[in-house]
């Protein structure tokens, strides 16, 4: 009932099931059984503050778009591992760029992607990875002048005054509290129990 919010909650909806396809995706790339997929990805489709379902309380929100934008350029590193890297670089950063102008937190990948390419230049040694990692980072860039270029602040706003206030009253044990509330005590728990297996895999993808 709200005025305005239709095309929000059409491009939301439409960007949850693509954000949820991508995941389906990006979970083959690890995981072999087929219904352990399908279990992660519907707890994603049916946990409260995914986007998939915040979007029906709250259809302006950015977080569905911006979850393309984020698995699919997590997916573009892991697929294109093995490829010459500027060409995975150039598929990426037009992802990066659109990811950017929907949130700033898309820096993510470019430094996901930087890791990879100089895990991987440690070995082969070609300089190549270093150039392409640097390509990512400019579309980062390059969005983000353009917003600032298009976007007018609200008079008496103050650039990190929100992030200064978190970080002077927020208290210890609610940083905790954070990631119990995001995966929960029972995958916290997992992690834990199986921390040799965890351990092993991340050190072959310490971009993740």
């Amino acid at each position: 009932g709200l005025a305005g919010v239709t095309p929000f909650l059409f491009v939301n909806i439409a960007a949850s099931a693509a954000a949820t396809l991508l995941l389906w995706l990006y979970l083959r790339c690890f995981i072999q059984s087929a219904s352990l997929r399908v279990g992660l990805v519907i707890a994603w489709i049916t946990m409260w503050h995914s986007p998939v379902r915040w979007v029906y309380f709250y259809p302006a929100n950015v977080d569905a778009l911006f979850m393309v934008a984020l698995i699919g350029g997590l997916l573009v590193i892991e697929v294109w591992r093995g490829r010459p890297p500027l060409l995975a670089a150039y598929v990426l950063a037009p992802i990066v760029f659109i990811g950017t102008l929907v949130r700033e937190a898309m820096v993510l990948v470019p430094l996901a992607f930087g890791v990879a390419q100089m895990t991987e230049a440690r070995r082969d040694r070609r300089v190549e990875r270093l150039i392409a990692a640097m390509v990512p980072v400019l579309a980062l860039v390059l969005a983000a002048i353009l917003v600032r270029s298009i976007v007018t602040p609200t008079p008496g706003h103050q650039q990190w005054a929100e992030v200064e206030a978190i970080l002077r009253n927020k208290p210890i044990w609610t940083w905790m509290l954070g990631w119990f509330f995001t995966f929960g005590p029972p995958v916290i728990a997992l992690i834990f129990a199986g921390r040799t297996q965890v351990w092993a895999f991340l050190r072959s993808r310490p971009e993740i």
